[in-house]
């Protein structure tokens, strides 16, 4: 139960993170166009305690984000509105924004376990 509330919390700090963000092209802040640009993005705005939750879960319990932190990541990075550089780069050819995303879920989590959580 406890842990439940934890990875709901998480999602919800997740969404208030990227809600706060970026628009379309034009915007101030730049959508990443690279994998690891995004990665970078989204660790440098984790809390410690969200990545120490990351880092303790299996692989194939990170589609629980799919929805709440994947919609996040689809919409402020412009997975839905043109960022095909980020898309090509998340899956290693053209893919679908909800690919991309659970792809860059999955390497902020690989990112992670090199961490010594």
């Amino acid at each position: 139960m406890a842990r439940n509330i934890k990875v709901m919390a998480l999602t919800l700090g997740f969404l208030y993170t990227f809600s706060t963000g970026s628009g379309p092209p034009g915007d101030v802040v730049p959508w990443p166009m690279t994998l690891d640009a995004a990665v970078e993005d989204i660790l440098a705005g984790m809390s410690e305690e969200d990545k120490k939750i990351i880092w303790s879960l299996e692989k194939e319990q990170l589609i629980q984000y799919h929805h709440g932190w994947g919609t996040d990541i689809r919409n402020e990075y412009g997975l839905w509105r043109g960022n095909e550089a980020l898309m090509v780069s998340a899956c290693g050819r053209p893919c679908l924004p909800d690919t991309a995303s659970m792809y860059i879920i999955e390497a902020v989590w690989a990112a992670l376990q090199e961490s010594p959580y």
